[in-house]
């Protein structure tokens, strides 16, 4: 199986099926996020059926934890899980990247967006750098990118279970789309 180039991505369709994530994820509606989940990774990276099983696995293994983590005590299963799914991203993609660092990042942001008071940088700032790793850019190109995302985190505010219909969920579609279409932008030009 040949590998795929991660760079070659359909914006509107990664920020779809993220924005979908989001909504199951926050919704609680765990093995629809797996199966999206399962969608974004075969779409994102085109590994074999099981391939895709097992990084849609890690990844939604990773979340379930981190969801209901109360501080950095899972924060060793979660990493667990983002390395072996970035392994799997790594191993099948047509040019190398750092998947231990590109795990590390992941969690990074994740704890910035849970916990900002204890983090000195921004949520566009931790978004921006875990992308580079994994397209070997510049974080600084991946502004736009971290920004806008950063915007469609916010938008969910102190959201919970029953305050769904609260969330403007279009509008933070709307800023998934001008992020990834950003990402791609960038990595596109990076390249040439």
């Amino acid at each position: 199986m040949a590998n795929h180039d991660l760079r070659n991505f359909n914006p509107e369709v990664f920020a779809r099926l993220d924005a979908d994530m989001w909504v199951a994820y926050y919704n609680h509606r765990f093995f629809r996020l797996f199966v999206l989940l399962l969608k974004l990774n075969y779409v994102h990276f085109r590994p074999s059926l099981i391939l895709t099983t097992r990084g849609a696995y890690h990844s939604a293994m990773a979340a379930i934890v981190f969801r209901k983590t109360k501080g950095s005590e899972d924060t060793k299963q979660i990493l667990e899980h983002l390395v072996q799914f970035y392994r799997l991203m790594a191993v099948h993609n047509a040019y190398a990247f750092d998947y231990q660092k590109a795990a590390e990042l992941e969690l990074e942001w994740w704890l910035v967006d849970r916990y900002p008071d204890r983090y000195k940088m921004s949520r566009a700032t931790a978004l921006a750098k875990g992308m580079a790793v994994i397209y070997n850019v510049p974080a600084v190109s991946l502004k736009t990118y971290g920004q806008k995302r950063a915007a469609a985190m916010e938008l969910l505010g102190a959201y919970h279970y029953d305050t769904a219909a609260n969330v403007d969920w279009s509008k933070l579609r709307k800023l998934l789309r001008e992020s990834y279409t950003s990402l791609h932008t960038a990595v596109q030009t990076d390249r040439q």
